[in-house]
């Protein structure tokens, strides 16, 4: 769970935490605290607030003397529920990036002989205050290979090294997309491609990243191109060839196998209760036979999510899904089809759209990872009819140049189906009349899935437009549909150019903290 939000200076903000006994033994007093927020390569790092060595970047950029609990401590018997009031209070000074961390921790029973696993659970509070200088700037830099020998029973592998900063004044949420080549003869073929999970990275953020690589490589030149992308946008990126020892136990060079699966988007309709079958093709490209493995899994994004009461897994039909054959060799030049079958429940299908994926991983006959690839499933229940609808959250305004602004707008997908979405933003005189700049919001990915959602952002040029107040209307179109959200901000000109800030809406929409984490994104209490 993470308690997130963008505000104005001077907002105050209120929401509720939920703490539920699920134990069924015995009554516990559960104490909550508040410390400075860090970072580094593993995670989120605490610090004490009453830790005099503390850095004092954190200290300064700690939003705890902010955050009011109405409780510091609650007493739950089996089953129970309880409530925390939790109030943050901006102060009308505040610019830029302010975190801390909330803890949830059980007090360790007395007097219970043998061994105790008392488990604590991290809340971060990151709250981003707008800031008509904010800039977004991520690096990545010192790309190399590393030989991991066998160790407690772990086998040999390849590891990655990478460096990533984030030296800007907002918070990022990044994910390295890295392709591995190794020189053969006079060119360059790709051997791995890793992306990593999504994660968030502080301003003031730097530390060294290490990944394990799907396969472990032989001694030789290899060539790394890394890309670092935030909300499908890249932000850095760094290419270097290296020398690499190798694993001493990898003779053979293997590379990324070329699949397709088709169709890569499958598109079934059926009535509760029907059994719908399709048939998907893989054919094996290289000049020796892979081994596969095939199966319907859930779409991940999705079903970590949550809007109320509605949890995502609830739009998943991956538990009807059969894949047949689960296992087989693909000889050389081979195509293999594969039938997907569906069978629908008779009862509780109450959305019109049930999604999920078939994944399939192909490895040599060595035992070497192949590679893998995925199709999309859409499943159309007859019964229950599509009602989309988006929301647009408030559109974040960053410094691009002298005379340019970065404009981010998140869109998030809170009808019962999914939508391809287009976004634009249109800078207008505060009556909305007369339209001064248009500029289209992109991105990398524009089909939105229920329950989940994107930033688009696109660069408006304010050269030439006189200081003072205007209004931002940012657009999402999407199923025949239009939503508008209307921002008033106020530009005006300072020694290092045009700067934007943000007024209070006149659509009378206020920011509010986002909760969100493995079991949903939502608005107030959890």
């Amino acid at each position: 769970m993470v308690i997130e939000a963008n505000v104005r200076p001077g907002a105050r903000l209120k929401t509720q935490l939920e703490i539920r006994h699920s134990g069924d033994s015995e009554t516990r007093v559960i104490r909550i605290h508040l410390w400075h927020l860090s970072q580094n390569a593993g995670g989120w790092v605490t610090v004490d607030p009453g830790d005099q060595s503390a850095s004092a970047s954190v200290k300064e950029r700690s939003c705890v003397p902010w955050v009011r609990l109405s409780r510091e401590s609650v007493t739950l018997t089996p089953g129970a529920v309880e409530t925390i009031d939790f109030e943050l209070a901006v102060p009308s000074s505040a610019r830029g990036f302010y975190g801390a961390a909330l803890t949830v921790e059980p007090e360790a029973p007395r007097d219970r002989p043998g061994v105790t696993l008392n488990v604590r659970f991290l809340v971060p509070i990151l709250i981003q205050v707008d800031s008509p200088t904010a800039f977004r700037k991520v690096q990545v830099s010192n790309p190399g290979l590393v030989f991991r020998p066998q160790e407690d029973g772990r086998p040999s592998y390849t590891e990655l090294r990478l460096s990533l900063s984030n030296p800007g004044s907002v918070l990022v949420r990044v994910e390295l997309n890295v392709r591995i080549s190794a020189q053969v003869g006079s060119g360059w073929r790709t051997v791995s491609e890793v992306t990593t999970e999504k994660r968030r990275l502080l301003p003031g953020a730097a530390f060294d990243v290490g990944i394990a690589l799907p396969r472990s490589l032989p001694k030789g030149t290899y060539k790394i191109d890394a890309r670092c992308i935030s909300d499908q946008v890249t932000l850095s990126t760094v290419s270097s060839e290296v020398e690499y020892e190798g694993d001493p136990s990898v003779q053979v060079l293997r590379t990324d196998a070329p699949l397709v699966l088709d169709p890569s988007v499958v598109e079934v309709s059926g009535a509760p209760g029907s059994t719908r079958t399709v048939y998907l093709s893989l054919t094996n490209p290289l000049e020796e036979p892979l081994e596969v493995a095939c199966a319907a899994t859930p779409v991940a994004e999705v079903a970590g999510r949550a809007m109320g009461d509605l949890l995502g897994e609830s739009y998943l039909c991956t538990k009807w899904t059969t894949v047949t054959p689960a296992r087989f060799t693909l000889r050389p030049g081979r195509e293999q089809r594969i039938r997907l079958q569906i069978a629908m429940p008779r009862e509780g299908l109450d959305h019109p759209y049930y999604y999920t994926k078939v994944t399939l991983v192909a490895a040599y006959p060595d035992g070497q990872l192949a590679g893998h690839t995925e199709a999309l499933v859409f499943l159309r229940n007859v019964m229950a009819e599509p009602s989309p609808k988006v929301e647009l959250q408030p559109a974040v305004f960053l410094k691009q140049g002298r005379e340019e602004v970065l404009i981010q707008q998140e869109v998030v997908n809170v009808g019962n189906t999914h939508a391809e979405v287009v976004c634009s933003a249109s800078l207008r005189d505060t009556a909305g009349l007369r339209e001064f700049r248009s500029v289209r919001l992109s991105s990398s990915n524009n089909l939105l899935l229920p329950l989940l959602g994107f930033k688009c952002e696109g660069v408006m040029n304010l050269n030439g437009l006189a200081d003072g107040s205007y209004l931002l209307v940012t657009t999402a179109e999407f199923a025949g549909k239009t939503e508008t959200r209307r921002t008033l901000i106020r530009i005006s000109t300072g020694p290092n150019g045009k700067e934007v800030e943000v007024l209070q809406p006149p659509d009378g929409s206020r920011s509010e903290p986002v909760a969100s984490g493995s079991q949903g994104k939502g608005k107030g209490r959890r």
